[in-house]
């Protein structure tokens, strides 16, 4: 008898997930996920503070003082842009301003 209620409740378990498996596979068991796996839209943010500062000009204020753990405050930055504004860079040098 005892034996009996062990090899229901395997069994139950086991169903369960089997009948959890069946739904994962057809999409009915919601799934989460952080890639782009063509579901999602791209999604427009538009930051106009940060800590409690509002951007102006469409500048944001970066400070980079290390990269991987690496101190770069006193060397130039690696820098390799490929395109601006969607399109392909051609022509070099790129304009850059620096400022402090």
């Amino acid at each position: 008898m005892k034996r009996l209620v062990y090899l229901n409740a395997v069994l139950t378990v086991i169903a369960c997930c089997l009948v959890m498996i069946t739904l994962a596979i057809t999409g009915l068991l919601p799934s989460a996920s952080a890639n782009d796996n063509g579901r999602s839209a791209p999604i427009a943010v538009d930051i106009t503070r940060i800590g409690g500062s509002e951007l102006s000009r469409n500048e944001l204020p970066v400070n980079l003082s290390r990269i991987a753990g690496e101190d770069v405050s006193y060397k130039p930055l690696p820098v390799n842009i490929k395109e601006a504004d969607g399109r392909p860079i051609r022509s070099y040098p790129v304009p850059v301003a620096v400022t402090k």
